[in-house]
């Protein structure tokens, strides 16, 4: 069965998000195993962005797989649509290679990263706290095999 990972900083104190992603973690299980990384973050009082960043690229990129597909949710990424981001998926679900979403820390992602991932995505032009992006993320991933399998999703 196909892997996607997504990899993120700190984990999520609001239980109303816990249990959220836990629901749609079950029902993607039907079409992928997937997987939520969960890196731990620095205490961001005495420490720069730019450092932060730095040390956020250092353990994502030691979690990534050396030829795994990688996508940066990015506020600068392709804005799809529901219907274009699950034909993406359709497609990349197709390599050999494990799918890794990579969602930044507070203060974004440092160039270095955003260098290395293969695509760079925007779940929109709001801005939603890191928490509720991963459940975002997990709903456009339920949501897309989906439609690409021709399952009804209850709205």
């Amino acid at each position: 069965m196909k892997t996607i990972n997504i990899i993120c900083i700190e984990k999520n104190k609001d239980m109303f998000i816990v249990e959220g992603i836990k629901n749609y973690i079950a029902k993607i299980n039907r079409f992928v195993e997937i997987n939520i990384v969960y890196l731990k973050g620095l205490n961001k009082k005495n420490i720069s962005e730019e450092e932060l960043k730095s040390y956020e690229f250092r353990m994502i990129a030691n979690k990534l797989e050396q030829n795994s597909y990688k996508i940066l949710l990015d506020v600068e990424g392709d804005l799809l649509d529901s219907f274009q981001f699950a034909n993406f998926l359709n497609k990349i679900i197709q390599f050999p290679n494990k799918i890794e979403f990579i969602i930044g820390g507070v203060y974004g992602v440092s160039e270095e990263l955003k260098k290395i991932v293969n695509k760079k995505i925007s779940l929109s032009k709001l801005t939603f706290s890191h928490q509720l992006v991963r459940l975002i993320l997990l709903e456009q991933i339920y949501r897309g095999f989906c439609i690409v399998n021709n399952v009804p999703y209850h709205k």
